[in-house]
């Protein structure tokens, strides 16, 4: 693949399959210690069944169902979009480089979507005094929007923070988003 200056770092980096385990949740949203609000999921992170990252105002989720399955859900209206349907004991992680990547029990990848856009590991890209993320991550907003941040070109002298809506960033099955 085309080489950039993080490429051995992302090739290296493995998936955290415990760090969800020592948080605080609430009703299945993961509350990081990061921002304690539960809207958002750094790379490299897997969500295990049942674990979402959820809005702000409680609508949305966004993570693996009991069952193990990918999905985006619209807890008022009971509307429910599966993304992947998986089996007990499945995770889910986003990748350095922005993938989708769903994982067996065993810890292996069994779907992987890639992301379109070129993305790069960015440290600490979204800073506040209380907070801080490395991109890229997932943020799920108060309108449902799933959102990926991420640092475009990868060069630290002319790379730019980005956020877009996942339905623009990957390959999805014609129809998928299709709430009507």
């Amino acid at each position: 693949g085309k080489k950039t200056w993080n490429t051995a770092y992302v090739c290296d980096h493995k998936i955290n399959f415990e760090f969800t385990q020592i948080l605080e949740s609430v009703d299945s949203c993961v509350m990081t210690p990061s921002d304690g609000r539960g809207d958002r999921v750094g790379h490299a992170i897997a969500l295990l069944p049942g674990e979402f990252i959820c809005s702000r105002n409680g609508r949305y989720r966004f993570g693996m169902d009991k069952f193990g399955s990918l999905v985006w859900k619209d807890e008022e209206t009971n509307k429910e979009i599966i993304l992947f349907e998986g089996q007990n004991e499945y995770s889910f992680a986003l990748s350095m480089n922005a993938d989708l990547v769903v994982y067996d029990e065993k810890r292996q990848p069994v779907w992987n979507l890639p992301c379109i856009y070129e993305v790069h590991f960015g440290a600490e890209c979204l800073v506040n005094p209380m907070f801080y993320y490395d991109c890229p991550y997932l943020h799920l907003h108060a309108d449902g929007v799933v959102a990926l941040n991420y640092l475009e070109n990868g060069y630290d002298d002319d790379s730019f923070w980005g956020e877009v809506n996942i339905k623009k960033v990957y390959e999805w099955e014609d129809g998928l988003w299709d709430l009507g």
